[in-house]
């Protein structure tokens, strides 16, 4: 999203391209707008392989399963400095 932002296209539109990646609808075709999108990324001169591999993103459910896991307290590992004894 951010490097659309950079690219000069509307951070609105940025927002709603990057979820519609995430949620996977672009690859399963379900993302009505993709077409504007690309459009606009080109007129911002996105790259080519970066459009690409939008549409080629799945459902993204990693930092869901992170959140899931630090919440569920089964991340039970320090967090900050270390307090190993080693150097």
């Amino acid at each position: 999203m951010l490097y659309l932002i950079s690219m000069g296209l509307d951070p609105k539109m940025s927002f709603k391209t990057m979820e519609a990646v995430r949620k996977g609808k672009v690859k399963a075709g379900k993302a009505g707008d993709w077409p504007m999108w690309v459009e606009e990324m080109r007129k911002h001169d996105v790259p080519e392989w970066y459009i690409e591999s939008l549409a080629k993103i799945g459902y993204s459910t990693s930092i869901w399963r992170v959140k899931r896991v630090l919440n569920s307290g089964m991340a039970t590992a320090p967090v900050g400095p270390s307090t190993s004894s080693f150097s």
